[in-house]
């Protein structure tokens, strides 16, 4: 459990930082890390672990173990293996602002094609 937690801190820190510095960049203007953990750590908890599109339940067990090594030799095979590696989303609000709203597996699965496909002939009509 204890690496699980440390694997988490890891894995926040870099998403956190790695949206901060982006959204800078896009925005203008200073952004917090520390900010961006605590709204990734609540779209982490409100998604109950939950894909989402899909209602898939996510593998957080996989979070700061991507190996690049593996990826090389076995790639879409070993990508696929990630599919429901958690990541977070984030949109533009209103006041010109980002909101980190819902975590989300890292690749489509099946399911997540599927949904996509009834979503736009839906969007279509």
């Amino acid at each position: 459990m204890a690496e699980l937690k440390s694997r988490h801190v890891k894995w926040l820190a870099r998403k956190a930082s790695t949206h901060a510095k982006r959204d800078r960049s896009r925005l203008g203007r200073t952004i917090s890390v520390q900010s961006y953990k605590q709204a990734i750590h609540n779209a982490v908890e409100t998604s109950k672990g939950i894909d989402w599109y899909t209602s898939e339940i996510l593998e957080w067990e996989k979070i700061s173990s991507y190996d690049n090594a593996l990826a090389k030799k076995h790639r879409s095979n070993y990508k696929a293996s990630l599919a429901l590696l958690p990541t977070v989303d984030h949109v533009l609000n209103s006041e010109g602002n980002y909101d980190l709203l819902y975590a989300h597996g890292e690749q489509m699965t099946q399911k997540t094609i599927s949904h996509w496909q009834s979503s736009f002939r839906s969007a279509k009509r």
